[in-house]
């Protein structure tokens, strides 16, 4: 004689308790795919597409937009903001030759805002020129650097170049944006 092995009956609160345990496990597995869509889309709406990206700033060099919030640019790295750091290299000239002005950005971004070159001559400002005027703007640019050759200096002059004095441009270093040169 073959004996079956039955499986014994579920009850009624077996059969309760089962299911109460797969709609829980249910809505768990729920709540965990809404907030990883959730936590998802909070990076993806503060992700820059390329498209919002200004024209004047490149994957390479981002710099100082105005109203621009720090968000996902390729090569940003968080903790790290990118400013631009506009100083004078160098003064050169001898009296009866022109007086040149090496300006240079030496900062970790680029600018596209306006800013001024400010000359003073034995402490009085003497020549301003706007950066929107320059035709060589490079020293705004991540990187760059410009030259500026106004005029010419006649009588030995203590000569103090000044970029952005007005601090317009947010820098990474406000203080080195002077530099004297005693023109002989």
């Amino acid at each position: 004689m073959a004996t079956t092995n039955k499986s014994p009956k579920k009850t009624s609160t077996q059969t309760k308790t089962n299911t109460r345990t797969e709609v829980a496990v249910g809505l768990l597995l729920a709540a965990i795919a809404l907030a990883a869509a959730a936590g998802f889309f909070a990076i993806q709406r503060n992700r820059m597409r390329p498209s919002q990206i200004p024209p004047t700033t490149t994957f390479q060099q981002q710099g100082y937009v105005p109203g621009y919030t720090p968000g996902y640019v390729p090569g940003y790295t968080p903790g790290f903001d990118l400013f631009p750091d506009l100083t004078v290299m160098n003064i050169s000239g001898s009296v009866g030759d022109p007086v040149t002005a090496t300006l240079a950005n030496i900062g970790s971004g680029g600018t596209n805002l306006d800013t001024h070159v400010y000359f003073y001559f034995n402490g009085n400002l003497e020549w301003t020129y706007s950066s929107a005027t320059l035709a060589d703007k490079r020293f705004l640019q991540f990187g760059g650097s410009s030259t500026i050759s106004p005029q010419i200096i006649n009588t030995p002059t203590l000569v103090r170049v000044c970029v952005d004095p007005n601090n317009v441009v947010p820098e990474s270093n406000e203080s080195n944006n002077c530099l004297e040169y005693m023109v002989r």
